[in-house]
């Protein structure tokens, strides 16, 4: 019984480092990309690109945002400025809520699961630091709410640091 409990969790870490290796080569990768996004020439031809595919486009997109929220570094306003010019805004806003939902939701249960260790890797001490005030519980759940309210400010990392505090997923 030991044994086979033993054997699945090096299977899980296994599958999550090689995850989270991929993840990691295609930020790499593509973090170039998704920033010239910002210049019309590069938005028009992936506004084309997108176009083509058809709804393999918006699948295409979603899994770009969903990558973005998993990652923290690419950057999110190109993805979600091609969204809603390809898309319009309410097409552009649905598949970028779906993205970020599903992103968002693998962030809080693999940081619920994993803990400190895993938001180490991915964002500096100093990031954490600068948002250590939600580990205070007495108002948590009302000062995630208003952060997450107020534009411009690093979203992704308020996933990551409240699946530390005593929040629920729900």
């Amino acid at each position: 019984m030991k044994g086979m409990k033993k054997g699945r969790l090096l299977l899980l870490a296994g599958a999550a480092a090689l995850i989270l290796g991929a993840l990691g080569l295609l930020c790499w990768r593509y973090y170039p990309v998704v920033q010239g996004l910002l210049e019309p020439a590069q938005m028009d031809a992936f506004r084309e690109t997108l176009q083509s595919l058809g709804a393999a486009g918006a699948l295409a997109l979603g899994g770009l945002q969903f990558l973005q929220t998993l990652s923290g570094v690419i950057p999110a306003l190109p993805i979600q400025l091609a969204a809603g010019l390809t898309y319009g805004p309410v097409g552009g806003l649905c598949i970028c809520l779906v993205g970020i939902g599903l992103g968002s939701t693998v962030v809080f249960l693999a940081v619920k699961r994993l803990g400190q260790p895993l938001v180490a890797r991915v964002f500096p001490r100093e990031k954490q630091q600068k948002l250590s005030f939600l580990r205070d519980s007495r108002r948590l759940e009302g000062a995630v709410v208003i952060l997450y309210l107020i534009p411009a400010l690093p979203k992704d990392v308020f996933t990551y640091l409240a699946a530390l505090t005593p929040l629920s997923f729900r």
